[in-house]
């Protein structure tokens, strides 16, 4: 939050910043606190959320407090979208795709218990009218967004019931959106075929042509964080960002 908030203060950005300590991890979580978030981000109506770990002890409460609060204002969607930087090369380059997941219920469902010693049952709930909200939003986003293609990834040849009632949902759907193609793949294919595309047998699939590459991305070559392959810290590439955007602030 540090390196945002440094940033648009030297950008000028007419943002005033309501800041509140979520953790389960320095003890800073509890339903208050959970609340008092809740009512500042349905008051200003957008939220930049850092990351809030999830322990994997089991300390009485199933669902974590991010959970909670995905739950609580109802964000039903997650949304990543897998996409290379211009001027920056990687070992898989020309990737493009978005991967659009429930994250409301399913796995997420949080509903496990003990039934017997050293036998732990796993609830997954899955819905009719959830299954067609997120495959709603799926084409619907295919649609402002200009892509051609929609995806049903699914494990209905395992869980015939439940991933089969979202495979049906998803198809139910489709059948409203007839400009964008619509399939179906199994999970283990998919990532098959994702780690595939990924060392380059399959580049045609993921390959979308490209204009305007960032101009002046040469910049960051030399700072570079270790998840880029260097070794500056998050402060030093904040530091070079201002430095290239406002050169003589703080001169």
């Amino acid at each position: 939050m540090h390196s945002v908030k440094e940033v648009f203060k030297v950008a000028g950005v007419p943002v005033q910043f309501d800041e509140h300590h979520l953790s389960e991890v320095q003890n800073m979580a509890s339903e208050e606190i959970l609340d008092k978030i809740l009512d500042s981000m349905r008051k200003s109506k957008v939220a930049i959320i850092g990351k809030i770990h999830t322990p994997m002890e089991y300390k009485g409460e199933l669902a974590s407090y991010d959970m909670r609060l995905r739950r609580k204002l109802d964000l039903f969607a997650n949304v990543v979208h897998v996409n290379s930087l211009p001027g920056y090369k990687t070992r898989h380059n020309n990737l493009d795709l978005v991967i659009i997941r429930e994250q409301t219920e399913g796995e997420y469902s949080s509903l496990e218990h003990e039934s017997a010693k050293g036998v732990i049952e796993c609830m997954k709930i899955i819905t009719r009218a959830k299954s067609q909200r997120i495959a709603k939003f799926a084409f619907d986003f295919a649609t402002k967004k200009g892509r051609s293609k929609v995806t049903a990834v699914h494990k209905a040849n395992i869980m015939k019931l439940g991933d089969g009632l979202f495979l049906r949902c998803c198809e139910e759907v489709s059948e409203l959106y007839p400009k964008i193609k619509f399939d179906t793949m199994i999970i283990d294919n998919c990532c098959m075929q994702v780690c595939e595309l990924s060392f380059g047998s399959g580049d045609k699939f993921l390959k979308q042509s490209r204009s305007g590459a960032w101009q002046g991305s040469r910049w960051v070559s030399q700072v570079r964080t270790r998840d880029m392959g260097g070794y500056s810290t998050t402060s030093d590439f904040v530091k070079s960002v201002i430095d290239h955007l406002y050169p003589h602030y703080g001169i």
